[in-house]
Parts: C-alpha cells; sequence; structure tokens
C-alpha cells in the first residue's frame, strides 16, 4: 500500500490527529515506518516555504555547487529560485505550472537582468548546470524520491535500510537513514544518506552515491519556514524578499 493511502486510512481511524502529532510522544527514536508516515503526513500538511538551498551535482564528471539559493515553494508548483553565490550570483528563475506555455522565466545576472528569457525546462540550455529540471525543485521531489525506493525495498527486501536513530549534529537535530542498494535493480542509487528534521519530519539534507562510488548529488534545505501564505507576487523575476502575510507556523534555523 502506497504510503499516502496507508496515512489516509490511519487518519480516518483517528489514529493521527490534526497537525502532525507525533506517533511516539515518549522518545525521541522512531522506527522506519513510523518516520516514513510522519514525513508524508507533515508534507501534506504544508503549502508553501521558503528556505535555503544547497546543492552538489556532478554533471558530466565535473561538480556544480551552489550555495544559499533563496528557494521558495507553493503547491502544486510554483518555484522561485534565486542564486545568491559564485559565478551565476544574480540569476533568478521561475516556474509555475501551467503557466508561461511551461516553460520556465529567466533572468540573467548584471546587465543582463533586464532581459527575460522563456526556457523549456527540459532543454539543453535549462539543464547544462543540473541533474533535474527545476520542476524536480523542492522538498516533495526528495520525499518522493525517498518514498519510492522505501516501497521497493519493502516489497522486495532487495539491499538495505537503517535508521541510524536521532542524532545532534553540527547543524541541528535529526532523524538519520542510510540505505545501501544492489545495482541494476530500479533503487535512485547505491548509498542514499537522509536527514529528517526532529521537529518537522520533513526530509532536509540527502546525499546520494553511485555504483562507481561517485558522489552524484548532495541537497541541503536550510532556515525553512513553512505556511506563509505565499502570493502570485512572490514567483515573479524580482530579487525582492517577499513580504510575508502572517508568521510561519513552524521555522526550521
Amino acid at each position: 500500500m502506497k504510503l499516502s493511502r496507508l496515512i489516509a486510512a490511519l487518519l480516518t481511524g483517528a489514529f493521527l490527529v490534526v497537525h502532525a502529532v507525533p506517533l511516539c510522544l515518549a522518545e525521541d527514536r522512531v522506527d522506519l515506518d513510523e518516520l516514513m508516515i510522519l514525513a508524508v503526513n507533515a508534507y501534506s500538511q504544508v503549502s508553501d516555504y521558503t528556505c535555503r538551498f544547497h546543492r552538489t551535482e556532478l554533471v558530466e564528471d565535473r561538480f556544480v555547487v551552489e550555495r544559499n539559493t533563496v528557494l521558495r515553494f507553493k503547491k502544486p508548483k510554483s518555484i522561485y529560485l534565486r542564486i545568491t553565490e559564485g559565478k551565476n550570483k544574480g540569476v533568478v528563475t521561475v516556474y509555475i505550472e501551467g503557466e508561461n506555455e511551461g516553460k520556465m522565466l529567466v533572468r540573467p545576472k548584471g546587465i543582463l537582468g533586464i532581459l527575460k528569457l522563456k526556457l523549456d525546462p527540459e532543454g539543453d540550455r535549462a539543464m547544462e548546470n543540473s541533474r533535474h529540471s527545476i520542476r524536480d525543485a523542492g522538498i516533495g521531489h526528495i520525499l518522493q524520491l525517498v518514498e519510492d525506493n522505501y516501497e521497493k525495498w519493502k516489497s522486495t527486501g532487495r539491499g538495505a535500510i537503517t535508521y541510524l536513530g536521532v542524532q545532534d549534529l553540527p547543524e541541528g537535530r535529526f532523524h538519520v537513514v542510510k540505505a545501501v542498494f544492489p545495482k541494476g535493480e530500479g533503487y535512485y542509487g547505491q548509498v542514499i544518506d537522509i536527514r529528517f528534521d526532529s521537529d518537522s519530519f520533513l526530509p532536509v539534507k540527502i546525499r546520494v552515491v553511485d555504483w562507481e562510488d561517485r558522489l552524484v548529488e548532495e541537497y541541503e534545505y536550510t532556515d525553512i519556514k513553512l505556511n506563509l501564505d505565499l502570493t502570485e507576487e512572490d514567483f515573479t523575476l524580482s530579487r525582492k524578499t517577499p513580504r510575508l502575510n502572517k508568521r510561519p507556523r513552524y521555522s526550521s534555523q
């Protein structure tokens, strides 16, 4: 059974209560099934968020590293990205599902910022420095990737997923999971390390190593603020900070 359907059944049976009260209040540690249910249920209650996005990707045998990118996301799929460091500092990209003929909008850096480009999200120009389309940006995509691999493992028993408990790390407190999968069976990577925020239960960091023992991607989300009532004005090519309509219902530094 898909975790989303399992959660719906649990909610119908009043197993979970409003606002995602944890299943195990007596202690921090959970088992894998509980952790996945909590993560999926937590994300189902998110309408929008802002955060800082950090990525390292292996693209055609070279590493692309970006830190502190401003990310805004609103369901079903409105995405804003503004690069704040490195050679592409100042580039703003917006994608809104169902608008702009399916294209993403890009404002280049520097004096070229007066231009507004329309690009195919899967086209060569859009993908030249990335392993993924902008359509895959955000915490929801990471959660779906984790859920898909978890369900495959549960159904086949091939590989291993280990819950390493709650760990206090320099970046914060996390539920830590490590997965090791065999090659050629449809898994996303050989080794996948995932951190779930201990307060929100959302996946906030993922690190993937392939079967050639290469780091192929690492994504991290910090300074997360949830449920801000973002509006269409927050998904334009402006470089301004959004004027928030209300205080966030959750914030993670």
